[in-house]
C-alpha cells in the first residue's frame, strides 16, 4: 500500500471527479427540461442556468457540453482509482491528468468569461465545475511532482507502448485525420442540406431575395441596439411566450458584438386577442407585448425584455403587479389602460403582418426575411455578404427592381 502522501492526492482527485461527474449529470438533466433539476438552477437574478443552457455555447457539434463533461470527469475518476490500486500506472496517469485538466481549466475559464460578459448570468451548476476543474489541475500537478520517473521517460514509454500496438497506431493517426477532414466536410454538407431544404436561404446569401420595402422607415421608433446608420440591420419579430425567441437572443446579441450592425426588436405576439392573423394562440403573449410596449415608451424596454424571457412566471396572475413595477407602472391596470402602448403594440402587429411574418422568431436581414431562427453560420455569412455588398450595391439593386 502506498504511503498517505501518495494516496491522499489521488483520493482527492477521485472525489472531486465524482462530484464533477454528478454535477455534469445534473446539468444534462436540467438541459433536457427535467423540471425537478431545473429548479435548483434558479437561485436569484443573475444566477440562473437557463441563459447558459439555452445558448449556443452549451453545445459542441450539437452535443451538450454536459455530456462531454460527464465523460471527462468519469475518466478522471477511473484514472485516479486505477492509480490507487496499480502503482505502475501512476506516473502515466498523472501526466495525462495534468495535461487534460489544464486544458479543461483554460476552457472553463473562457466559459466563465462568456457568462460574465456575454450571457450576463451565472449558471450555479456550471460555477461548481469552474471551481472544481482548477482544483483537479492543481491536484494533478501535485501527483505529477511526486512521480518516480522523469517526464521524458514517461513520454517515451507511452510512445513505445503505442508503437507496439497496431490498433493504437491506427487510432492515433486516424483521429486527427478524421477531425481535420471530417469536420469541415460535415459542416459543408450540413450547409448544403440547409440550402436545399430552405431555398430562400441561398437567395438571401446571394442578396437576390425580395426585400420588404420601407421596413426600415416603419421600425424607426422601435427598440434597438447598435448604430442608427449601421450598414446591416437585423429586425427580429418575436413573441415573449416563444421559447425559441428566448434562446435566439443570445445568438443575436453575439452578432451585435461581432459585427457593425443594428438590431431592432418588433413585438409579434401570436395570440388572437391582439393579433387577428395569429395561426395559433400563445396565452399571455398579448399581455407581455403590451407590457414591453409600455416600457419602451418610458425608456425601460430592455430590462423588461430580459425579465419576460428569463422569468415566464411574471405573467402569472399573482406576479403581474411585480411585472408592472419592472415596467415602471404602479399596477397592471395602469398598463392595460395606456392607449399609447396599445397603439404601439397594434402598430407592431400590423408591421409584422405587412412583412408576411407568420412564425416567431422571424429574422429580417436588410429587409430579407427568414422564418424561424437560422443557424449561426447562416447569420454570419448573410451579414458578411451584406457588408461586402455595401450600401451602394443595395441601392442599385432596389432601383433595378
Amino acid at each position: 500500500m502506498a504511503p498517505p502522501r501518495i494516496r491522499i492526492p489521488w483520493i482527492v482527485i477521485a472525489a472531486l471527479s465524482i462530484i464533477a461527474a454528478a454535477d455534469s449529470l445534473w446539468l444534462h438533466l436540467a438541459q433536457s427540461g427535467e423540471e425537478t433539476f431545473t429548479r435548483v438552477c434558479t437561485i436569484a437574478p443573475g444566477f440562473d442556468c437557463a441563459p447558459a443552457l439555452s445558448s449556443h455555447y452549451s453545445r459542441i457539434f450539437s452535443i451538450p457540453l454536459s455530456s462531454y463533461g460527464l465523460a471527462t470527469y468519469l475518466l478522471f475518476a477511473l484514472m485516479a482509482i486505477q492509480s490507487l490500486f496499480f502503482p505502475v500506472r501512476r506516473d502515466r496517469n498523472a501526466l495525462i491528468l495534468a495535461v487534460c485538466s489544464g486544458m479543461a481549466t483554460v476552457y472553463t475559464m473562457w466559459l466563465a468569461w462568456i457568462s460574465a460578459n456575454r450571457l450576463r448570468a451565472y449558471c450555479p451548476l456550471c460555477l461548481v465545475l469552474h471551481l472544481i476543474t482548477p482544483l483537479l489541475f492543481i491536484a494533478s500537478l501535485v501527483v505529477l511532482m511526486r512521480r518516480n520517473e522523469s517526464l521524458r521517460r514517461i513520454v517515451v514509454g507511452e510512445f513505445a507502448t503505442i508503437a507496439e500496438s497496431k490498433l493504437l497506431i491506427a487510432g492515433v493517426l486516424f483521429v486527427p485525420l478524421l477531425l481535420a477532414v471530417g469536420l469541415p466536410l460535415y459542416h459543408r454538407s450540413a450547409r448544403d442540406r440547409a440550402l436545399e431544404l430552405y431555398p430562400e436561404y441561398r437567395r438571401v446569401l446571394e442578396g437576390t431575395y425580395q426585400r420588404v420595402e420601407n421596413l426600415s422607415d416603419r421600425i424607426r421608433n422601435n427598440p434597438a441596439h447598435g448604430r442608427p446608420d449601421a450598414p446591416v440591420v437585423l429586425v427580429e419579430f418575436a413573441d415573449f411566450s416563444c421559447p425559441v425567441c428566448a434562446e435566439s437572443r443570445y445568438l443575436l446579441e453575439d452578432m451585435l458584438r461581432i459585427y457593425d450592425i443594428r438590431l431592432v426588436f418588433v413585438n409579434h405576439p401570436r395570440e388572437r386577442a391582439c393579433n387577428p392573423w395569429a395561426e395559433t394562440d400563445h396565452p399571455g403573449a398579448c399581455l407581455a407585448g403590451l407590457v414591453a410596449a409600455y416600457a419602451h415608451q418610458r425608456g425601460n424596454f430592455w430590462p423588461v425584455h430580459d425579465a419576460l424571457f428569463d422569468q415566464s412566471d411574471l405573467l402569472l396572475e399573482e406576479n403581474r403587479d411585480v411585472l408592472a413595477r419592472v415596467a415602471g407602472a404602479e399596477s397592471m391596470r395602469e398598463i392595460m389602460a395606456d392607449s399609447v402602448a396599445i397603439e404601439a403594440l397594434a402598430r407592431d402587429v400590423e408591421i409584422g403582418h405587412a412583412a408576411g411574418v407568420k412564425h416567431t422568431p422571424s429574422i429580417f436581414i436588410n429587409g430579407m426575411g427568414v422564418e424561424g431562427m437560422p443557424e449561426r453560420w447562416f447569420l454570419e455569412e448573410a451579414i458578411e455578404n451584406e457588408l461586402a455588398r455595401g450600401p451602394g450595391v443595395l441601392r442599385e439593386r432596389r432601383r433595378e427592381r
